[in-house]
């Protein structure tokens, strides 16, 4: 598989999905599949995914983070939630 499909939606970030997936940073060989890490410019979140090896994303573990950088993650999809909000009642 190209390291061109091994992008992965952030399992953070709040809807809507409309963001391109976050490449691959770095991918290794694993038992019956791939681990690929990735991190997400948006929230900042970094995780890592288990591939079969059709590609098929099976398992996504998030990496650990500071208590700063959740509180900063706490506010960022606050912040997100907020503004699709307000869209959903300007568009009604």
């Amino acid at each position: 598989m190209a390291a061109d499909d091994m992008n992965d939606a952030c399992p953070v970030c709040p809807p809507p999905f409309d963001r391109d997936g976050c490449p691959a940073l770095t991918m290794t060989p694993a038992e019956g599949g791939t681990v690929t890490s990735h991190e997400c410019g948006w929230c900042g979140s970094s995780w890592r995914s288990w591939r079969d090896v059709y590609g098929w994303i099976v398992v996504r573990i998030l990496d650990p983070v500071s208590e700063a950088d959740a509180e900063i993650h706490r506010g960022v999809i606050a912040e997100a939630l907020a503004e699709q909000d307000g869209e959903r009642r300007h568009a009604a």
